[in-house]
């Protein structure tokens, strides 16, 4: 009498949403890969989204994703608690050196940016540093000339000796402007190299960045080599799963360390 009062709830769960609602069993899949196909008790229920409610009791679990071997497991499912099932899959051969050679060409560029951002930053900064004595002395020229010509001081006096077959003051005007030429021309060039060494720094500096970005966000090259430890979900990968919350009212997070 007992075992048929149990079969006719569970046919009654199985076919009556309202009661499954009431006195089924939720279901929480913990996936290592974010988008798998889900069947249960031959019934195919698609794209695993979010928790299943289902009959309380045993079921056939089969889940599938493209690259990786498909994973049957027996579950068993309690209608008093949020039942969260592992599920690890195992990646093809081809899925596996794909997964890996990506891991390390994003990897690769990734010390690459570095390196390389270091050298341009460190050359411009290079460049900047000496260039900022350069400009210093640049000036100070220009500064003298300006002075030299305002106070009337040689070469820019009206009145400095001439050449022979020269006017009084001209051979005085040639020499003034192309002091201020000479003057004014270094400090134009040691303006460039300061303006170089600044954009050198800045963007060795993004391409550095660049790197460090790569490397943080990218895969682990040996993420399906860890062993068993993390077979068992005891990697050092942070898992999420989305679980109901409080009452089975909205949804939460677990966390798995």
């Amino acid at each position: 009498m007992g075992e048929g009062a149990t079969g006719d709830i569970s046919a009654d769960l199985a076919v009556n949403e309202s009661a499954l609602t009431t006195e089924g069993a939720t279901l929480v899949l913990d996936s290592t890969e974010p988008s798998i196909e889900i069947t249960v008790d031959g019934e195919r229920k698609g794209t695993y989204r979010e928790p299943l409610r289902l009959p309380r009791g045993t079921h056939h679990l089969s889940v599938t994703s493209p690259g990786f071997f498909p994973l049957e497991r027996e579950i068993t499912l309690s209608a008093t608690e949020t039942n969260v099932v592992r599920v690890v899959l195992e990646p093809t051969t081809e899925t596996r050196e794909r997964y890996r050679n990506r891991a390390n060409f994003h990897r690769t560029w990734g010390w690459v940016g570095i390196a390389s951002g270091v050298l341009i930053a460190g050359g411009g900064t290079a460049l900047g540093l000496t260039t900022s004595s350069e400009k210093d002395r640049a000036d100070k020229q220009l500064a003298e000339v300006k002075a030299k010509s305002a106070n009337n001081e040689p070469p820019c006096d009206a009145g400095f000796a001439a050449e022979a077959n020269q006017p009084v003051g001209m051979r005085g005007a040639y020499l003034c402007n192309k002091a201020f030429s000479d003057a004014q021309s270094k400090l134009n060039a040691a303006n460039t190299r300061l303006l170089i060494g600044y954009i050198g720094a800045g963007v060795g500096g993004a391409v550095a960045i660049t790197g460090v970005v790569l490397l943080l966000t990218g895969d682990d090259p040996d993420r399906y080599e860890h062993g068993p430890a993390a077979s068992r979900g005891l990697g050092k990968r942070t898992r999420v799963a989305v679980v109901p919350g409080p009452g089975d009212i909205g949804y939460g997070l677990r966390f798995t360390f």
